[in-house]
């Protein structure tokens, strides 16, 4: 425990400080730091479960890419195989 500016501050077991008898505008600072901290750890993630969606979007299209490749060249196959469409040779 110790004292700073007429405030008994006293050390938490996890190296935080906790206010001990604070002034209104010391606990309305900790609040308005307390409220910004949560609203970023909440916009974070929603970035996070946007990139998330944005990343098996991502993986869907490259599936069907490469489902459409295939396609193309089974196409291209037929085409050139002549009348029956390749089915013969």
């Amino acid at each position: 425990m110790y004292v700073v500016g007429g405030t008994i501050r006293e050390m938490e077991p996890d190296g935080l400080v906790q206010l001990r008898g604070g002034g209104l505008r010391e606990r309305a600072m900790a609040g308005a730091a307390a409220s910004a901290m949560n609203e970023s750890l909440s916009a974070a993630q929603e970035r996070g479960e946007k990139l998330a969606q944005v990343g098996d979007k991502a993986e869907n299209l490259a599936h069907e890419a490469d489902e459409f490749a295939s396609l193309a060249k089974q196409l291209r196959r037929q085409q050139e195989g002549g009348f029956f469409g390749g089915l013969f040779g």
